[in-house]
C-alpha cells in the first residue's frame, strides 16, 4: 500500500518562512530515523518491515510532500501529529496526489 500526500499551505510563502521550525518538528517526531538535506525518514521500530522507512518526507519550495509504504504507527501517529501542529499554525491543506482537487478526509485517512 504506497499513498503520496502533501500538505499545501493557503499562504504560499508560509513553509520558507517557518522552514527551520518544520525541520525541527519533524525531527521531533517520535518515529524520526534520518534526515538527508530535505528528505527525512520515519520508521516504526516495532514493525517487522526491512525497509529503513515507512514514511519519507521531503519539504519542497512551498509544499511538503509524504511518500509513504505502509500504514504503521509512523504513518498514523506522526504524520497526522505533524499535520495537527502545521493545521494550527496556519491554514493548509492535505492533498491526495493521486486527486489534488480534493482535499483528504483526515479521520478516515489516518484510521
Amino acid at each position: 500500500m504506497g499513498v503520496e500526500l502533501r500538505i499545501r499551505w493557503d499562504d504560499r510563502t508560509w513553509l520558507g518562512s517557518h522552514r527551520a521550525q518544520v525541520e525541527q518538528m519533524i525531527r521531533e517526531l517520535p518515529s524520526f530515523a534520518k534526515q538527508e538535506g530535505d528528505e527525512f525518514w520515519l520508521k516504526d521500530t516495532t514493525t517487522p518491515s526491512t525497509w529503513a522507512f515507512d514514511v519519507r518526507v521531503f519539504l519542497e519550495t512551498e509544499t511538503i510532500f509524504f511518500e509513504v509504504s505502509g500504514k504503521t504507527r509512523s504513518f498514523r501517529e506522526d504524520v497526522r501529529r505533524l499535520h495537527t501542529l502545521l493545521a494550527a499554525a496556519s491554514t493548509v491543506r492535505l492533498e491526495d496526489c493521486d486527486d489534488p482537487d480534493e482535499s483528504v478526509d483526515i479521520n478516515r485517512l489516518f484510521r
